[in-house]
């Protein structure tokens, strides 16, 4: 969709020094040293499309560079034996709350602050170095966020750059009742309480809200709360 040439890509850490095998068509360097890389392949949910989609899915594939050859290589998805949650009706937990203060410190070393971003870094470390010393505060931690992302699963580029709203907006204005009203909406609100709640959305497009709770209260994860309905205003 970005004019991507085909060909080989060779994925590398932040300190690999090696040589660049001949026949690769670009290099891309992770600042991490860990990532994930989600290829999609849009497809209709029938089976004859599920059936022609084949051809082009098997020539997605990931490997070591030791492995590479100049030669494509093809991979039938359609044998994998396995699949993460595909034998259970329960969502895959990829985040376990009980473990993301101990292990939120290694991923954020792991990941180093773009710039800007250092002061936030601070503040989520000082955080949890306050909750390690406070059982009591570790425990009643919470992070919440609300995500946008446009029709393709992107994030939608917006003028004030927000992405998210959730804990890390400490400005966000609340009823006098305690609740939360944010507004999903393509233009900016004049009301500037209404601009402190706002998630910038695309123009006539379709887009999809993922709701993210970290350390969340026993209502949500046994489904007796759930979040508020979504409703269109105008």
């Amino acid at each position: 969709m970005y004019g991507t040439r085909p060909g080989f890509y060779l994925l590398v850490g932040p300190n690999w020094k090696g040589e660049v095998p001949k026949g690769i068509t670009k290099v891309f360097r992770s600042k991490t040293n860990s990532g994930v890389v989600g290829p999609r392949v849009f497809v209709d949910d029938t089976p004859k499309d599920k059936r022609a989609v084949q051809e082009l899915v098997s020539q997605i594939d990931m490997y070591p560079l030791a492995e590479f050859d100049g030669k494509m290589k093809r991979h039938d998805w359609t044998k994998v034996s396995k699949f993460p949650g595909a034998e259970s009706k329960e969502e895959v937990r990829w985040v376990f709350p009980d473990k993301f203060v101990d292990q939120l410190p290694t991923v954020l070393r792991d990941a180093p602050p773009l710039p800007g971003e250092e002061a936030r870094y601070a503040e989520m470390l000082s955080v949890i170095e306050a909750a390690n010393k406070d059982p009591a505060l570790k425990q009643a931690i919470t992070f919440w966020s609300l995500t946008l992302y446009n029709e393709q699963h992107f994030f939608e580029p917006n003028p004030i750059n927000r992405y998210s709203i959730g804990t890390k907006n400490k400005d966000l204005k609340l009823g006098a009742d305690g609740s939360l009203m944010i507004y999903v909406q393509p233009d900016e609100p004049n009301d500037p309480e209404q601009r402190a709640n706002w998630l910038p959305s695309p123009r006539n497009k379709d887009f999809s809200l993922f709701m993210r709770a970290y350390w969340a209260e026993p209502a949500a994860l046994d489904g007796s709360w759930t979040p508020p309905a979504v409703e269109k205003v105008k």
